[in-house]
């Protein structure tokens, strides 16, 4: 049971790599950059990884500290700032990949 489910969510992510990485198969040939082939690929799963760990951030942590922080917000401009910081780490780790942007 527990197989299935983890194979479903494995085939549901690869599809969705090949989805994300097949467009860009043209331009990376047509910039020169058909050797980087294979790390394109893995920057794609990277990417979609760091969008489902912000997706899992917005729909069910969010929420979850405004039901029921653990402190008290005083500073709403101090999250917004952690916020963006944390978009630009993701960023940030989606470069420092071999072969990266």
């Amino acid at each position: 049971m527990i197989e299935t489910i983890a194979q479903w969510f494995g085939d549901l992510f690869t599809g969705a790599q090949r989805a994300v990485f097949e467009p860009l198969v043209p331009a990376l040939f047509e910039l020169g950059l058909g050797h980087l082939l294979d790390d394109a690929y893995a920057a794609c799963g990277w990417l979609l990884m760091g969008l489902l760990q912000l997706l899992v951030m917005c729909l069910f942590i969010a929420p979850l500290q405004r039901w029921r922080p653990l402190e008290p917000v005083t500073d709403r401009a101090g999250v917004r700032t952690d916020m963006v910081y944390t978009l630009i780490h993701r960023a940030r780790e989606l470069c420092d990949l071999p072969g990266g942007f």
